[in-house]
């Protein structure tokens, strides 16, 4: 059984919120709740600090993959 199949057992038997693949999620989620005052404080605008808020989601969902415009935006952040 692969790994995708494992979890998606998983589900069936616990349910989606109880789910490890979404437990980790939700709390990659909750770790930016404090990027878009950083942001802020750092003179970004509320549209960019809404783009760049969209875009770590997504890459949560995405997972890590190699993608260089994203870890451009990790380092930007890091100097928040």
């Amino acid at each position: 059984m692969t790994e995708y199949e494992q979890e998606i057992e998983l589900i069936k038997e616990m349910g989606l919120k109880s789910s490890p693949l979404r437990l980790e999620y939700e709390e990659k989620v909750h770790a930016l709740r404090n990027l878009p005052e950083n942001l802020k404080a750092k003179g970004y605008s509320e549209e960019q600090i809404a783009r760049i808020m969209y875009e770590e989601r997504r890459e949560l969902g995405r997972g890590s993959g190699s993608d260089p415009a994203r870890h451009r935006r990790k380092r930007a952040a890091k100097l928040i």
